[in-house]
Formats: C-alpha cells, structure tokens, sequence
C-alpha cells in the first residue's frame, strides 16, 4: 500500500500515537464476532449525534411540521440506547466500576461514555413525558453530548474527513488499482481521500438499510451524517483540491535538478495538463454532490416515518455515489469498463435516469451554446466583447455537468472536443474562429448524446419508466441559477435555454 494511503488513515484521527497504539491493542484484543460492523455502526451513531445538532444536515423543506423538535429528541434517544447497547456488547459482560477511575484508556472511556449516556436517557425521557417539547430543548441535549464526544479521548468522530484503520479502506480491487497507479503524491492523496469518503458513504447507506426496518429514528441519525460528510467533501473538492494538487506538483518540479527541466518538459507539460483535467472533474463531481444531495434531502420527509421513502432516498443517493466513482474511475482508467459496485435493481436504474437527464440537460445546454455562437458570427470581439459573456458561462457549465459526461458517454472523438473547449479558455481575448469551430465540435458531440439518451432508454431498467422532462428541467433550472454571475443581471446562455425550451420552468 502506498505510505499517502496508510498515512491518510492513521493520521486523522487527531489521537498522540501512544493512544492510537492503545485503540488498536484494544480492537485487536476484542472478542467479538464482527466487531468491525459494531464499531462502524458505534461511531457512526456518534458523528450522528453531533450531526443532528446542526440543521444544515436535517431533511425536509424549508418549514418544519409542529411534532419536529419531539421526532429529533425520540431520534436522539434511539441514537443514544443503541450506543449503549453497543458499549455492553463491546465489554461481553457488565461494566466494572473500577473502569470510571484510573489512566486514559479504550476501556474507560467505553465506561464513561456509557456512565453519561445512561444519565441522558433519563433526562430525555423526563422531557418527553413533559411534552410541548421545544427547539431549544432538544437543542441543549445534543449540544451536552457533542460536547461530551468531542472530549473523548479514543473515540471522537467529529473531525471532518477523518478515517479509521479498523473499518475505512477502499474495498474494489478495480479502484484500488487505479488509485496506485496514480504517480504524484498530491493527486494520490486527494483521490484517496475523495475515494476513502465515497465508499464511506456507501457503507453508512448500508446500515441505514439494516436500521430502518427496525428502527426508522436510528436511520434518521445516519442520514445527518451522510449529508455532513457529503457537504464537506463538496467543500474540500470545490476550495481545495486546486490548490492541493497545485502546490504538490510545484514541490515535486522544485526537487528536479536544472539540467532535467528541459528533457522533461514536455512529460510535465503533458503532465500538468493531466492534474488541470482531473482538479475539473473533481470540482464538478463537488458540485453535483451539492446539488443532487439537496434535492433529495429537501424530498425526505422532516418527520420520516415511512420506510418507502427512507429506501427511495438511499437508493438515489447511492446512485450518485455510483456516479461519482465511475466518473472518478474514468478519470484514471478511460479504457477500461467501469468497475461493479454492489446495488441492486432499483439502484441500476436510478442511475441510469439519472445520466440519462444529464444527458438531456446538457444537451439544453449545448445547443443553446450553438445558437448563441452563430448568431454571434458577424460581431467584433474588440467592440462587442459583452455579448460573448455566454462563452464563459457555457465553459463553466460544462466543468460543472459536461465534464463527466465526457468520461462516462465513451464518446469516440472526446480529444477534439476537448481541445476545442481548452483553447476558448485560454483565450485572453476571444477569437471568432475559435467560438465557431468549438460550437461546431459541440454540434457533433451533441449527436452522439441524441445516439446516448436513445440507447439509455433502451435500457431493461428504464424500458417502463418513461423520461420525466419536467423533472429534468426542474433540475437544470437548478443548474443554470447556479451558473449566474451574481454581479450581471442577467445570463445570456440561462435565457436562450429556457426561451429555447418549454418544458424549462420559468418560476
């Protein structure tokens, strides 16, 4: 395993290396059938506590139903006796008092954990026999234990983007692979973490589906945790990743001796075209993320007591999970057939009308581009400078929603396409001749997608599942919003897509 990869899992946990050698002895020492799953499903539920009290990882719309504040505290409370459960299976038999006094250990701090859990329980079942619970209740509870997490010593899973060597590895040998091959340690480390983060999320999903037809209050925790973790690798993929990857690549070219610059300059030229392209694709893979995640967690019920929706929004945030690594996987692999995740049915054919009204959408997109760019032929570029401001905005919608296309379509004649993008965003000032013979290789590329959405309708899973347009324009309304400059008025590309197309709402 490369060092980027061991080093990514031990060193964010923010434990001294004495008290990681501590927490491994003690994993190491349990007795205990599947003890990985336990300890997954016991942080997990932590990092959900701390995630509840933040509403920006709560479902629902804008306004709450009245009962809220009561559903949160009884998911607090489920969250809570299952992590105790957890402990007294952890320690196989009853907790010795000795353990609440004496050094830092794995064991005391399961003890002291528990000891406070307990006294909790009491506390929010004395508020619920109150009733006419309010926010600020619930809100003091899970801010005493958070509190109280953040302190733990062996087990605080509040740090974002942190990884545990007992349960956090990338478990397809396909992408295993194709991360090892990656040479700059930079790019290395920001595709593990982005992988570490994905298949992170798949495995919350999974316990989602082994609590909620127990527990829907259990499952309603861990979905706080998905969109938290989602939104801050959206966070890491849309601010970070340029500089990350910029400032590794300038560490590695800074240690070449002088005389190699001119013999490797054009590896590293072609090299750094490579780290442009993928520090693109992860931005626009942050981007989607955001946008995608809020839509289905705007649709979850604030109050989710209905296990159909619970599965229905699982099975379509797996789906972009899916999305994610394929397009990632493409990156790194684009010869190779994309490697098999596990899902099921309803999963394969979310994503499939997912890329299917990306499809759609971007081809909205890309016509309306067209239609600017030869309307636009007889103008000078000197004089009418602003009226080429569509320009700009398609490249930028294109990083965001056609840049994964590209991976995923296997479209032949993608290398011109592409050059011909690069070399509008190149231009200081744009050339005429460029605009046109990129909205000519837009027009070709465009077909292949008319071939695309026809081939994904043929599909097993969406041969009874008509293409919702409505839907689709819902969300490339969504998109186009996004895409505005909030210093212009108005948008030239955004107006020729909705005049251009009805089924756009308006409003």
């Amino acid at each position: 395993m490369r060092d980027v990869y061991a080093n990514l899992l031990r060193n964010t946990r923010g434990m001294s290396p004495e008290h990681q050698r501590e927490r491994e002895g003690w994993f190491a020492s349990l007795v205990l059938a599947e003890k990985e799953d336990f300890l997954f499903e016991f942080e997990s539920l932590l990092k959900g506590l701390g995630c509840m009290g933040d509403v920006r990882n709560h479902s629902g719309g804008i306004d709450a139903p009245k009962d809220y504040d009561t559903w949160r505290l009884r998911c607090v409370r489920a969250a809570l006796q299952r992590c105790v459960t957890l402990i007294e299976e952890f320690f196989s038999k009853k907790i010795p008092e000795r353990m609440l006094d004496g050094p830092p250990s794995p064991q005391r701090s399961l003890a002291e954990t528990r000891y406070f859990f307990v006294s909790h329980l009491e506390m929010v079942d004395g508020i619920l026999r109150m009733g006419d619970i309010r926010h600020e209740q619930v809100q003091g509870v899970l801010n005493e234990v958070t509190e109280t997490i953040a302190k733990n010593t062996f087990f605080n899973p509040l740090v974002a983007l942190e990884f545990r060597v007992e349960f956090d590895r990338v478990p397809n040998t396909d992408v295993l692979e194709a991360l090892r091959s990656t040479h700059r340690e930079a790019a290395h480390q920001v595709l593990a973490l982005a992988f570490l983060t994905m298949f992170r999320g798949l495995r919350y999903l999974a316990q989602i589906e082994i609590s909620a037809p127990n527990d829907l209050k259990l499952a309603h925790v861990l979905l706080a945790v998905v969109r938290s973790d989602l939104r801050v690798l959206h966070r890491f993929l849309s601010k970070k990743v340029g500089a990350t990857l910029a400032d590794g690549f300038e560490r590695e070219l800074l240690l070449l001796p002088v005389e190699e610059l001119a013999l490797q300059a054009e590896s590293l030229s072609a090299e750094c075209d490579q780290l442009a392209s993928l520090r693109a694709l992860l931005e626009s893979i942050g981007h989607t993320l955001q946008q995608e995640v809020r839509m289905v967690y705007q649709e979850i019920p604030a109050v989710c007591e209905d296990l159909a929706a619970m599965e229905a929004a699982t099975h379509r945030i797996r789906a972009l999970i899916h999305h994610s690594i394929f397009a990632l996987y493409a990156e790194l692999r684009p010869n190779n057939d994309r490697p098999r995740l596990r899902s099921n049915p309803e999963v394969r054919r979310i994503s499939s009308d997912r890329l299917r009204r990306e499809v759609w959408m971007f081809q909205r997109v890309i016509q309306a581009f067209v239609a600017k760019a030869r309307v636009s032929e007889g103008k000078d570029t000197w004089s009418q400078s602003s009226s080429f401001h569509f320009v700009r905005e398609f490249l930028h919608h294109f990083r965001r929603l056609g840049l994964q296309l590209t991976r995923l379509s296997g479209y032949e004649h993608v290398t011109p396409f592409m050059t011909a993008l690069s070399v509008l965003r190149r231009d200081d000032v744009l050339n005429r001749e460029h605009v046109l013979h990129a909205a000519d290789e837009c027009a070709r590329f465009s077909e292949h997608l008319d071939s695309l959405f026809d081939e994904l309708s043929e599909r097993d899973e969406l041969k009874d599942h008509p293409f919702d347009r409505r839907r689709a324009a819902i969300a490339l309304r969504g998109y186009l919003a996004n895409g505005v400059d909030k210093r212009r008025q108005t948008a030239d590309l955004s107006e020729v897509v909705v005049q251009g197309d009805s089924t756009v709402p308006t409003s």
